[in-house]
């Protein structure tokens, strides 16, 4: 498929504003598909976001993967068609970037989100480290603040891998 450079803070502000109406996993591939549709036009323009609906919660609360990263590595395997040895590489160096920073590296700018390491990728233990160490509940503004600027992160760290991948290959 086509793809062009992106802004990945514009992105990420989509994908951080469509949360918590669309969730994590659905917000970040519709912040990414949705802007190349509108840069590209098709076949983005015909790739509805709601086939990521599924993600939230770690897939439906089974504490699967993180619903962000989900949609972050469906939005980029989307944009590689599929094609392993381009999709795994960036799959590879997001999933490396959520484990050995503190998390949500990013956020708009005035968005203050508390910041965790990360023990894996699943939802639980995400959101599970952020309450223990704020002694938060689920429904606390720090928990929801956190997931929105976990999604603004993953967002923005699939553009920007793929814009590099972009350059790479020029």
């Amino acid at each position: 498929m086509r793809y062009v450079e992106l802004e990945p803070a514009e992105v990420a502000l989509k994908a951080f504003n469509y949360f918590p109406k669309l969730k994590c996993a659905e917000s970040v591939f519709k912040a990414i598909i949705e802007t190349l549709a509108g840069k590209v036009g098709e076949p983005y323009k015909s790739i509805p976001s709601y086939i990521m609906s599924y993600g939230k919660a770690g897939i439906y609360a089974w504490d699967g993967t993180c619903g962000a990263v989900n949609g972050a590595c469906a939005a980029i395997s989307t944009v590689l068609e599929g094609d392993d040895s381009k999709v795994k590489p960036l799959v590879d160096e997001l999933l490396k970037f959520f484990l050995s920073e503190m998390q949500p590296a990013f956020a708009p700018y005035d968005v203050n989100p508390v910041k965790v390491s990360l023990p894996g990728l699943t939802c639980g233990g995400m959101v599970f480290r952020l309450i223990k160490k704020e002694h938060a509940g689920f429904d606390d503004e720090k928990r929801v603040v956190f997931c929105k600027s976990i999604t603004y992160t993953a967002a923005y760290k699939a553009v920007e891998l793929m814009n590099e991948f972009l350059k790479s290959q020029k």
